[in-house]
């Protein structure tokens, strides 16, 4: 067993815009080579969807926490297809994803910041009713890979603390939920975003 943490970072309007997941590896057989091929070709091809064209994801980080071995980086270039940026586009805007687990409270919960959303998806801080639909397929996709029974994919998507080291430190998700409400995320001083 091990566990890693992966950082996808994507730039949004000269702004870099970064995700951390924590994936339990079960049985300890993937690289991080090849995680950072599946965040590639399985969680970035659905995530793309929710994002327009001026977003655009370049480096998957790999970590093995409690190791000393370096962190793995692949560099990547994935664009959003959620349709094309217009002007009227806010970079400050972002779509959230709940992750749920079997815990209550606010140590069972985590959350996930997906920017680039397209103005056409949103009204008046909610988003669309045919958005959330539209994300239906996707949200499902992603839990088919990385939540139910385990996850095709051999990885399993856990919500932990900053400190966690080990899956026992966390909780393995189990629903992915898209918030109805925008997000709205400044981090440190990269900027407005994520």
């Amino acid at each position: 067993m091990s566990m890693h943490r992966v950082t996808i970072s994507a730039t949004l309007d000269g702004q870099i815009c970064q995700n951390v997941m924590h994936f339990d590896n079960p049985d300890g057989t993937k690289t991080a080579s090849q995680i950072a091929d599946s965040i590639e070709t399985v969680w970035l091809a659905n995530w793309k969807q929710f994002s327009h064209s001026g977003l655009v994801w370049f480096d998957i980080a790999v970590r093995e926490l409690g190791s000393v071995l370096a962190v793995f980086h692949k560099t990547i270039v994935v664009a959003g297809t959620g349709g094309g940026e217009t002007e009227p586009d806010c970079p400050v805007i972002a779509r959230v994803i709940k992750l749920q687990t079997a815990v209550a409270g606010k140590h069972g919960r985590g959350r996930l910041f997906i920017p680039g959303m397209s103005k056409d998806a949103w009204v008046r801080g909610l988003v669309k009713p045919a958005s959330i639909t539209a994300g239906l397929p996707l949200m499902a996709a992603l839990k088919s890979a990385y939540i139910t029974g385990g996850g095709s994919e051999g990885l399993r998507l856990y919500v932990m603390p900053r400190n966690g080291t080990v899956n026992a430190d966390g909780y393995q998700v189990e629903e992915l939920v898209q918030r109805t409400t925008l997000g709205y995320q400044r981090r440190r001083s990269i900027g407005f975003g994520m």
